[in-house]
């Protein structure tokens, strides 16, 4: 995505987050409201929670050993997620119409920012005035509304407005 698709990511971002294509159960109960959010220390568990819920997704549904084992082992990936949260890389979406401390509170979590990981870019990928996004997952109990696309895009209007990103880089980090 380049800069002159930024521009639409941010309409379509306002029609997606907040908004449910699936109809609710429970007609009385109230749409989601999808809140952005930086991560927070507290938010680890629940981080490497979703984390644990894709890799036996990707396991059980797409067969796939993608994420099975921490990278390259449990304390090293908690220290990337740590150092992402504390250098304002990592959000949450929340929904704010279930309780806290309900498991469906947490929708979903993206990690961006301005420069790539210098052992999953080349030197030729990471001098692209991009925004570089990773970690980008979505909790099963939420799926099929749309929150990935709107959280790429999202991420892509922050770092046009940021630091002029042109393009959306996507991908290669390990959890």
């Amino acid at each position: 995505m380049c800069s002159s698709d930024l521009a639409l990511a941010s309409a379509r971002l306002v029609r997606v987050i907040g908004i449910t294509r699936r109809p609710r159960a429970n007609k009385d109960q109230p749409p989601p409201v999808f809140h952005i959010r930086p991560a927070r220390i507290s938010d680890m568990s629940a981080l490497i929670g979703l984390i644990d819920e894709a890799a036996g997704w990707l396991k059980t549904e797409k067969d796939t050993d993608q994420w099975q084992r921490p990278w390259p082992n449990p304390p090293a990936r908690d220290q990337r997620i740590r150092r992402g949260i504390k250098n304002g890389r990592t959000w949450i979406v929340e929904d704010w119409t279930e309780p806290l401390g309900s498991p469906r509170r947490l929708v979903a979590t993206v990690s961006c920012g301005r420069g790539g990981n210098k052992k999953l870019w080349t030197q030729r990928e990471r001098k692209k005035k991009a925004v570089y996004i990773s970690r980008l997952i979505v909790s099963r109990a939420h799926k099929g509304r749309g929150v990935g696309a709107a959280l790429i895009n999202w991420a892509s209007v922050r770092g046009m407005e940021a630091w002029g990103a042109e393009c959306t880089q996507i991908g290669r980090a390990h959890v």
